[in-house]
C-alpha cells in the first residue's frame, strides 16, 4: 500500500481527521509530515510537537524498541510491518497500540490502534491461569492436610480434658494446637489464593467493619502513623465473609504501612458506586452496583513493573522472612470470588491507593433477633449417620458425637454408608459426609439417600472445594456446611444447628450488635 502524495490534501487530512485509527505519516529522515487527530488523542500531545521533528525527538523512549526497528526495516526495504508495542504519553501513563507500518514514496505510513483494553484482559487471562494453577497446587494437598489438622486439633482438646488444666504437659499440648490452627489459616490462606475457599457470607455493613477494627488497627500500625476514615454515610451493603473482609483491610492497611518506614498517613475511604459497560480500569467488574472502598498511602510507591506482577502468589517485594508473597494474592482471590474488583494505582515517590469493589447487595435485609440462636446447646439427640473415607477424622467425628449425646451409623465410604442405610430399618435423622470421597461425591451419597429418606437433615463437610459441588449445589443452595478443620466445640454446635433448623441462617454472635441479618431471599 502507498499514499500518492504522500502528505495528504485538505480534503484527504480532514477525512483522516474523522477516523478513530492514528495515521501517522513519517519522511525518509524519519521527521512527522503528518499526524491525524487520533494520534494526537493517542499520544496526549498537540499536532505541532509532531510536525518536522523527529520520532525520536518526540519519542525518545522509543529507542532500541521493535516498534523502532521495524520501522527502520520498512523503510529500507519497502515491505510493510506490523508490531504491538507500549508507549509512554506525556503525563506518565502507559498505553499499548497495534501499528501497521506501510511504505510510501516519501518514507512510511504507520496505522495505529490503541489495544490497551485487549492486553489488559490478555494480562487477566494469564493471572487467572497462574491462580488457577496455584489452586491445583493447594487443593490436591487441602483436603488431605485439613483432614490431618483436624484429627491433630481434635484429639488435642482431649488429650486436655483428659490430663486436666494442672497437668504440666498443658503448655505442650497448647504448643501443639497454637502450630495446628497456624497450619490451617495458611492452608485456608492458599484456598482463598485459588478461589476455591469457602465463605460464611452476611450483609455487611463496611463502615461498621472499619469501625470496629478501628483500634485494632491504630495498635497494629503504631504511632508514627495517622489513620483516617472516611465513611460514606449510608452505605449500602453487601454480602461477603466477614472474615474475610477484615483480612482484606488488615492486609491492605499493613501493606500500606511497610511502603511508609518513616509514617505517614493511611486513608480508608468507602463509597457506592455504579459501573457501565464501558467503566476502564475494572474489567474484572460487571457493569452495575458496588460498594468501594479505597486504602491510600502517602509512601514510596511502586514502579509499573511490580505494580505488573502484584498480585502473583508469591511475589514479594520484602525480604527474606518478612513475607510469603501471598497477602495481594489472597486478596485478590477473595475479591474475584466475590464477583468484584481491585485495583492498583501507584507512583514512585507519591503513594499508593487499592480500590476494592464487591457488589452491592440489591435489598435491606431485614433483622432477627439473636436471643434464641446464642441458647442453642452443644449436646442433642438422634441417629445419626456419618460418611468420612479418613479413619482418623471419622475416630475424630464419633467420639465427639458420642460424647454430645447421639446414636451413630458410620460407614468408610459411599458404597458403605448406602448399604448400611439399606440394611437399617430404623429412623436415621441426620447425613454427616464428606463431601470429596473416592468413586462418589458426598452430594450423590445424599441425593441416593434423600430418594428413600425424603426427611433426612444434611450436613456437608471438607477440607477442599476445588469442584462445583460446593458452590453451584451446596453452598449456593444454602445447605448446612462445616470446614475442616474444625474443632470439637464447633462440630457439636454446627450438629445441633441443623436438627434446630438453624444452620443455614446462623451466625457468631460476636459479629453482630445484638442482632444478626439475613437476606429475605438466603
Amino acid at each position: 500500500m502507498g499514499l500518492e502524495p504522500a502528505v495528504p490534501s485538505d480534503r484527504l487530512a480532514s477525512a483522516l481527521d474523522s477516523v478513530q485509527e492514528g495515521v501517522q505519516i513519517l519522511s525518509s529522515e524519519w521527521r512527522y509530515l503528518f499526524v491525524n487527530t487520533a494520534v494526537c488523542r493517542q499520544a496526549n500531545l498537540r499536532r505541532e510537537d509532531f510536525l518536522g521533528r523527529t520520532m525520536l525527538e518526540v519519542f525518545p523512549q522509543l529507542a532500541r524498541t521493535e516498534f523502532l526497528q521495524a520501522v527502520g526495516t520498512c523503510m529500507t526495504e519497502r515491505t510493510a510491518r506490523k508490531v504491538t508495542n507500549e508507549f509512554t504519553r506525556s503525563d506518565g501513563t502507559k498505553t499499548w497500540f497495534e501499528l501497521h507500518i506501510e511504505p510510501c514514496p516519501e518514507g512510511v505510513v504507520i496505522f495505529s490502534v490503541d489495544v490497551s483494553e485487549r492486553i489488559e484482559l490478555e494480562r487477566q487471562l494469564r493471572q487467572s491461569q497462574k491462580m488457577e494453577a496455584i489452586g491445583r497446587l493447594a487443593g490436591g494437598v487441602a483436603h488431605d492436610f485439613n483432614n490431618i489438622l483436624t484429627a491433630v486439633l481434635s484429639f488435642c482438646r482431649f488429650v486436655q480434658e483428659d490430663i486436666g488444666p494442672e497437668h504440666p504437659s498443658q503448655p505442650d499440648v497448647k504448643q501443639v494446637m497454637a502450630s495446628a490452627e497456624r497450619a490451617a489459616a495458611l492452608t485456608k490462606q492458599l484456598l482463598a489464593v485459588s478461589r476455591k475457599q469457602v465463605f460464611d457470607p452476611e450483609p455487611l455493613d463496611l463502615n461498621e467493619v472499619l469501625g470496629e477494627m478501628r483500634e485494632m488497627m491504630v495498635r497494629l500500625l503504631g504511632e508514627d502513623i495517622d489513620l483516617v476514615l472516611n465513611p460514606l454515610p449510608g452505605l449500602g451493603l453487601v454480602r461477603a465473609d466477614k472474615g474475610c473482609i477484615e483480612q482484606i483491610i488488615l492486609n491492605l492497611a499493613v501493606n500500606a504501612r511497610d511502603a511508609m518506614p518513616r509514617g505517614g498517613t493511611i486513608t480508608v475511604e468507602t463509597a457506592d458506586v455504579l459501573l457501565g459497560t464501558n467503566s476502564r480500569g475494572h474489567l474484572g467488574a460487571q457493569p452495575g452496583h458496588y460498594v468501594l472502598m479505597a486504602v491510600s498511602d502517602t509512601g514510596t510507591g511502586m514502579s509499573q513493573d511490580i505494580q505488573a506482577r502484584l498480585f502473583e502468589p508469591f511475589f514479594t517485594t520484602k525480604p527474606p522472612g518478612k513475607g510469603t508473597g501471598l497477602g495481594l494474592s489472597t486478596i485478590y482471590g477473595i475479591v474475584q470470588q466475590l464477583g468484584g474488583d481491585i485495583v492498583v494505582k501507584s507512583t514512585e515517590g507519591a503513594g499508593t491507593t487499592f480500590t476494592v469493589l464487591i457488589p452491592r447487595m440489591g435489598e435491606q435485609p431485614e433483622l432477627v433477633d439473636t436471643a434464641a440462636l446464642q441458647q442453642a446447646l452443644p449436646k442433642g439427640s438422634g441417629v445419626v449417620l456419618v460418611v468420612e473415607d479418613d479413619p482418623a477424622v471419622r475416630a475424630v467425628l464419633l467420639r465427639i458425637l458420642r460424647g454430645a449425646g447421639y446414636t451413630l451409623l458410620e460407614a468408610a465410604g459411599p458404597e458403605e454408608a448406602l448399604a448400611l442405610a439399606e440394611r437399617h430399618t430404623g429412623r436415621i435423622d441426620l447425613l454427616i459426609t464428606d463431601l470429596v470421597m473416592p468413586g462418589m461425591n458426598g452430594k450423590a451419597v445424599a441425593d441416593r439417600l434423600l430418594a428413600t429418606r425424603p426427611g433426612l437433615r444434611v450436613l456437608f463437610m471438607s477440607g477442599y472445594t476445588g469442584g462445583p459441588v460446593v458452590h453451584d449445589e451446596v453452598f449456593d443452595s444454602g445447605a448446612p456446611y462445616l470446614q475442616k478443620p474444625f474443632t470439637p466445640e464447633l462440630l457439636a454446635a454446627k450438629v445441633r444447628s441443623v436438627f434446630d433448623g438453624t444452620a443455614a441462617s446462623a451466625r457468631p454472635a460476636s459479629r453482630t450488635k445484638g442482632a444478626v441479618t439475613r437476606n429475605n431471599h438466603g
